[in-house]
């Protein structure tokens, strides 16, 4: 842990205080390591959540696209 170093406690500063749900990933995997998590494990994890977000940007607007075209239908009606 890295707790009590300045350099350490500004980051934590820096993130501020809110809830961890709302950490981004880059917060969420620096925490972790400062924490000492298993860093494998934290880098994984990082690349899990990357690929997650990724993954609902492209469902979110391929939902999107759909809800137009269903809304563009009803509209012509």
């Amino acid at each position: 842990m890295y707790f009590g170093n300045p350099n350490c406690i500004n980051v934590i500063k820096t993130i501020g205080n809110k809830n961890p749900s709302d950490y981004t990933d880059e917060e969420d995997f620096m925490l972790g390591i400062m924490l000492g998590y298993d860093q494998i494990k934290q880098c994984k994890r990082y690349i899990d959540r990357k690929k997650m977000l990724k993954n609902g940007e492209k469902n979110g607007k391929k939902n999107n696209k759909q809800n137009n075209k269903q809304n563009n239908k009803q509209n012509d009606k």
